[in-house]
């Protein structure tokens, strides 16, 4: 450990506790006489406020806690304690918040029908539970453990075996006083690498994150087992104009009504509902939807940006005027980005890459103080289709084509070669070196090769459940392939956790009205081009916008929300790079400050270049959550 004079303690920065999450440990020998200690160890991780519950729930070598926002799980805020619902010997605990109203306050009922599921061996059926959620099952004959998480992946969950005990917590801060927490290097590689750790792995060693879709299974070794299928079904085509709009003209009331009791299920009895709203196509549908409802309840909010190009405050203004909506716009200012890093970073359990995150979080913290649930737009690609640029899926098609005739010890030498030839050889080098996500995202983070030189070993991507996902890519076509890319791998880690993780970290409750599995199978049945039509999707939700709104949001170039990284990197004393090197010695070569000295040169000769900013950013969101962490004190 480095000198405490390389920080500098010159901010007030304190760790806050955990508002919202589930978290318990189980016992594998059979010994439950400390379990009342544990749960004990992890309730001090937590805080209630006046809009969460907390529920105690005590098994036989288990027990667990749950902290839900009242207004999202639809519940009142006294504590509760519950015997964990048993079933032929398995006992088991589903946390979240549903979208059916007569089980989405019944702690019981949604446990009791985890473990039925479980009971018949169908676990396919686990998909129909609908709703952000995460549970365990515990068989006590066979001492087999499962946990399960959601299958569109907006709930996280992760699990740490230590001697006989297993903790499992949504949130990896609940199990700091319990179990030792150490970086870990393969994570670290695919921070840097994909800007996010991707689940099964996380930023601590030997902790796994359960996927989306999936069952972790614990007997004598770790199994992960997927239980869902595929969300998108191209469906039919109808291969006419004229039956395509009398189609869109007959299906747009029952597209209304799906969307109104998606969105209707959602809402809370009583309080304001904030929307975050950017003016695009999937937000302005639930401004819509939810000026039908209830307008006076709604506040929107857009997060504006400096560079007018950007700014996209104007067109949710237009939305909000158009549908007799509340709206509130807010501009970061450089003094609230520095702050709120700080605080952003301190109630993260491992990093968060994408840029955007921050200035939602700020956004979070100005609504008004009676808004305790937000409804975010995320959600509807996922059975509309995704139909971006297809160079992304192409490029790496083709990658994986050529690896299956070249050796992997020749494939470094192949892109080696190809970068001594034509320019158009180089360029489809260097894109091949780089992560999945830039091709879709435009994020660039450190090549397998940077990696190699910074952290001393050899560096592989290959069993990540991203490639895992693309090797499938001969049984899919391309729009099905990256659907389930964008959808099943990307926005779990990133959209979603951005939204979920940190609305629960301010103790607000959020909901994504899109995710419904009643509107999914309605989206599912209907025909291809109300789907996609010329590569455009949503068609169906554009007509909906078209009848709702003036045609000029309607046609609006989508835009996305690109936050400009250096409001962050400017300007820093950089003393976030002593401690990942000193600090955590042990995580980097030799040469890393060298390399990480050589990458701040670059940037600050080149600070529009976003491969210099990427590679930076990811390293800043190392240093402080580990910082954080451990408690430790930096200067930005």
């Amino acid at each position: 450990m480095t000198d405490n004079n390389t920080f500098i303690k010159s901010k007030n920065m304190q760790i806050p506790p955990v508002i919202v999450g589930f978290a318990g440990v189980m016992r594998l020998d059979g010994q439950s006489h400390d379990l009342k200690k544990e749960l004990d160890l992890i309730d001090s991780q937590f805080a209630r406020s006046e809009s969460t519950s907390k529920t105690v729930w005590l098994g036989e070598n288990v027990a667990a806690l749950s902290y839900q926002n009242t207004q999202e799980s639809k519940t009142d805020s006294d504590v509760k304690e519950y015997t964990i619902p048993v079933l032929d010997g398995l006992q088991g605990v589903l946390h979240g918040s549903l979208f059916e109203q007569e089980q989405s306050h019944d702690h019981i009922k949604s446990s009791l029908r985890l473990l039925e599921i479980y009971r018949q061996n169908d676990v396919s059926k686990f998909q129909t539970i609908n709703g952000a959620w995460a549970g365990f099952i515990f068989d006590s004959k066979t001492k087999t453990i499962s946990f399960i998480r959601d299958r569109i992946g907006i709930q996280t969950l992760n699990v740490i075996k230590h001697g006989e005990s297993v903790y499992f917590a949504t949130d990896l801060r609940l199990l700091r006083n319990s179990v030792a927490l150490n970086a870990d290097s393969q994570s670290i590689a695919e921070l840097c690498h994909y800007l996010y750790v991707p689940a099964p792995l996380t930023i601590y060693k030997n902790c796994t994150a359960v996927l989306p879709g999936h069952i972790l299974q614990i007997d004598s070794q770790f199994k992960q087992k997927k239980y869902s299928k595929d969300r998108f079904v191209i469906g039919n085509s109808l291969n006419d104009d004229n039956r395509i709009n009398e189609a869109i003209e007959k299906q747009l009331p029952n597209f209304e009504n799906h969307l109104i009791k998606a969105v209707t299920d959602c809402l809370p009895e009583q309080g304001r509902i904030a929307l975050t709203l950017s003016g695009g196509k999937d937000s302005s549908a639930l401004a819509i939807a939810l000026s039908k409802i209830c307008p006076d309840r709604v506040v929107a909010l857009t997060i504006g940006q400096s560079e007018k190009r950007s700014d996209e405050t104007k067109d949710a203004r237009k939305v909000c005027k158009a549908l007799g909506l509340q709206h509130i716009s807010y501009y970061p200012t450089d003094d609230e980005i520095e702050e709120g890093f700080y605080k952003f970073t301190a109630l993260s359990d491992q990093p968060i890459g994408d840029p955007a995150t921050l200035p939602y979080f700020l956004g979070m913290t100005k609504l008004p103080d009676d808004c305790n649930l937000i409804l975010d737009g995320t959600g509807n690609d996922y059975y509309f289709g995704v139909s971006s640029v297809p160079r992304g899926i192409w490029k790496y098609q083709k990658r994986i084509d050529i690896e299956d005739h070249v050796p992997k010890y020749l494939w470094r030498t192949v892109l080696g070669a190809m970068k001594l030839t034509t320019s158009n050889m180089r360029n489809l080098a260097k894109n091949w070196d780089m992560p999945i996500e830039e091709a879709f995202v435009a994020w660039q983070g450190w090549s397998s090769k940077e990696l190699e030189d910074l952290l001393d070993r050899e560096v592989s991507f290959e069993h990540t459940y991203l490639w895992n996902v693309m090797g499938r890519r001969k049984s899919m076509t391309r729009i099905e392939l990256e659907t389930e890319v964008i959808c099943g791998v990307w926005e779990p880690h990133t959209a979603y956790r951005k939204a979920h993780y940190l609305a629960h970290a301010l103790g607000k409750g959020i909901r994504f009205p899109f995710t419904d599995n009643r509107l999914a199978e309605y989206i599912n049945d209907l025909p291809e081009e109300l789907k996609l039509k010329n590569n455009v999707n949503k068609q169906i939700l554009r007509a909906y916008l078209k009848a709702n709104l003036p045609e000029e949001i309607v046609n609006k170039k989508k835009m996305g929300f690109v936050f400009n990284i250096n409001r962050i990197l400017e300007d820093s004393s950089y003393k976030w790079i002593d401690y990942l090197v000193n600090y955590k010695e042990e995580l980097f070569s030799n040469n890393a400050k060298s390399i990480i000295d050589k990458l701040l040169k670059d940037y600050r000769d080149n600070p529009n270049d976003p491969s210099n900013q990427h590679r930076l950013y990811a390293l800043m969101l190392l240093a402080f959550v580990l910082a954080s962490k451990d408690k430790i004190q930096l200067e930005y």
